[in-house]
């Protein structure tokens, strides 16, 4: 048999283990590289910063990178995936809103999607559905969330400030009337 077949049918085999092998080589000797890179360098400063300033590698540099910058534009616009404008918009929104929930009150888009599903979409002071979205009412002492207001619910009981004593006096003085 050729020997030279037999190294091929060899290398085939083994080809995972030589290249893993390789590698580690490679990521061992990295540093020792850079070393030697960073002293060449060094060593050869002078020329290698002439040789840079010159017009005819400012012209090569100059074309090579608007041929690169051709190249990766024509690839971005061939891989491009069309995104609809409104679901953007849409998205972006639900991502506001979710950070925004996250941050104030510790829950995410989804428990907040479940919370309007169980009450139907509906404010749980009026039981009206409202024009804009829902909002969260939640005790300001222990920050436990109560339900799902309209604003109007929920700019009235913050003017009356949470106060089982303020929604009395506020019925005393309508019935009053």
């Amino acid at each position: 048999m050729n020997p030279s077949v037999h190294y091929k049918r060899w290398y085939e085999k083994n080809k995972h283990l030589i290249l893993a092998k390789k590698k580690e080589e490679r990521l061992n000797n990295l540093e020792e590289k850079r070393k030697y890179g960073r002293e060449q360098y060094i060593k050869h400063r002078e020329k290698i910063l002439a040789k840079l300033r010159t017009d005819e590698h400012r012209k090569k540099a100059a074309v090579y990178s608007r041929k690169y910058r051709k190249a990766k534009s024509e690839e971005r616009i061939k891989n491009k995936v069309v995104i609809d404008p409104e679901v953007k918009i849409k998205k972006w929104k639900d991502n506001q809103l979710n950070s925004f929930l996250l941050r104030k009150y510790k829950i995410n888009l989804i428990d907040f999607r479940h919370l309007s599903n169980l009450q139907d979409g509906k404010c749980k002071c009026c039981g009206r559905i409202p024009k804009r979205r829902l909002v969260v009412d939640h005790c300001h002492k222990t920050g436990k969330i109560r339900g799902l207001l309209c604003h109007q619910c929920n700019a009235s009981l913050g003017l009356i400030g949470d106060s089982i004593c303020g929604v009395k006096k506020l019925l005393v003085y309508l019935e009053s009337i």
